[in-house]
Parts: C-alpha cells; sequence; structure tokens
C-alpha cells in the first residue's frame, strides 16, 4: 500500500507563466462583465474545437475563439456557482456542468454550450456538488461521468440512464477533488477528502483508503493528478494540501 511522502526538502517552486487575458471589453448579455467575475470552472474540449464553457456564480458563459474572445450567457444558476465543468468525450458536443447547492444539481448541453438544460435523473434535489470527471469511451468501459460531492455522496452515470450512488466506503459520502488512472482495463479512481487522506476505487469495489499519511484538518486534500512516466515505469499520484505537494511512493 502506497504512503504519502513529501516531495523533497525545499519548498516547491512555482512555475513560471505568462498569462494572456481572455476577457471580452464588451457587456455580456445581461449587463455583466465577465472579467469583473471570479471563474469557478473552465472546460476545453479534448478536440480542441474552441468553444470553451466558463462557470461563476450566477451561471454558466460560453466562449468562443471567432475573430476575438466573445462570451455569451446561456445559463442561469441564482447564487450558486458552477463548480465544474466537463465534456463528456473527445470530438462531441455534449458536456455538463455541476452546480453547487441549487436544483437541479447538475446540467447539460448536446449543442456546444449554446442550450443547457437538467441533468440529474437520479441524484437528490440538491447537493454540494465539488468535481466532474468524464472517463474516456471505450467498449470495454463506456462513456462515464463521475461526480464528486462534500458530504452528498460520489456519483456515477453512464452515457444514458440516471445517475447511482457510489459512496460506499467512503466516510461520511464525502469526496472533492478526483482523477482516475490512465490507460487501464479497469477503473481507478482517486480522491482527495477533508481530513481523511486519499481513497481509491478499483472497478466495481467499495473505496479505500489509500495509505496512513496525509489524514487530519491540516491535510485537506484541495487537488489530486496522476504523473505518468516512461511505460515501464508506474504512474505516480501526487496530492496537493496547503502544506504543500505530496507524492504516494509504493509501501517496501
Amino acid at each position: 500500500m502506497p504512503w504519502p511522502q513529501r516531495r523533497g526538502t525545499a519548498p516547491c517552486s512555482p512555475v513560471p507563466l505568462t498569462a494572456r487575458s481572455m476577457h471580452s471589453t464588451r457587456a455580456a448579455p445581461g449587463g455583466a462583465l465577465l472579467a469583473a467575475n471570479p471563474i469557478y470552472s473552465l472546460a476545453v474540449a479534448a478536440d480542441g474545437h474552441g468553444t470553451v464553457p466558463a462557470g461563476m456564480v450566477g451561471g454558466l458563459y460560453r466562449g468562443t475563439a471567432t475573430g476575438g474572445w466573445r462570451w455569451i450567457h446561456v445559463a442561469q444558476t441564482g447564487d450558486s456557482a458552477v463548480s465544474s465543468i466537463a465534456w463528456f468525450s473527445a470530438a462531441s458536443q455534449s458536456a455538463v456542468a455541476s452546480v453547487f447547492g441549487l436544483s437541479p444539481p447538475i446540467l447539460a448541453t448536446a449543442d456546444d454550450g449554446r442550450t443547457w438544460h437538467a441533468a440529474a435523473t437520479g441524484l437528490p434535489s440538491v447537493l454540494p456538488t465539488q468535481a466532474l470527471l468524464a472517463l474516456p469511451t471505450g467498449r470495454s468501459r463506456g462513456s462515464r461521468l463521475i461526480l464528486t460531492t462534500m458530504g452528498g455522496g460520489v456519483w456515477d452515470r453512464a452515457a444514458t440512464g440516471p445517475w447511482r450512488d457510489i459512496s460506499a466506503g467512503l466516510p461520511s459520502r464525502h469526496a472533492m477533488p478526483l482523477v482516475a488512472l490512465p490507460s487501464t482495463a479497469i477503473t481507478v479512481l482517486y480522491a482527495g477528502t477533508m481530513g481523511d487522506g486519499v481513497y481509491v476505487k478499483q472497478g466495481d469495489t467499495v473505496w479505500r483508503p489509500l495509505g496512513h499519511g496525509l489524514t487530519g484538518t491540516d491535510n485537506t486534500i484541495l487537488a489530486v493528478a496522476v504523473a505518468s512516466g516512461p511505460a515501464a515505469s508506474r504512474p505516480t499520484l501526487l496530492a496537493g494540501t496547503a502544506h504543500g505537494v505530496f507524492r504516494y511512493l509504493p509501501a517496501r
């Protein structure tokens, strides 16, 4: 069983990036400037076809880069934030978005983000949503979406059909950041929690804790990622906390 260890003895250095504004200087429909609102979620399609949904408190915007970036308000969410967005698959015009504390908790589009509708069959009417993960399409695994929440369960949905609860094994049915191990015959999911470390789910088995570190309220898992190296090496699971970046290593 892997154990979490601090990655190196020195603090992680930030990677220098050059940012270029993508906001419009024109008022979006409704009179609000996109640049004046915090953005909580973004999603870029895997095939890079150019549409970028952006989520904030109050709704969803659809961004396109034709002739310069332009943002259109396409869905209302009142005082609730759009916590995450995911394109359903590559080369698709379908995407989903989760809304924190509002009914319905999931919105979906099938026309490249122009219109959005409820897609929450099987879910509670309101959820403290956190992360959405779209799993790759394949004959053996199919098209799947995974939703995490803060105490409202982890949910799974196929390309068609209702959402189903897959929270068994998680403390208080709680999970926040989520990542899948790439290119595996059996779906392997890793989820970060608030004080209970990282949990793993392999196929249809229940969630189980991964190692014995990164627990306690000081070690809330804020982000998880899988770093893939050369084909002969094993992927590395990384966890981000308020105290730095940790990696999980095979037990010796």
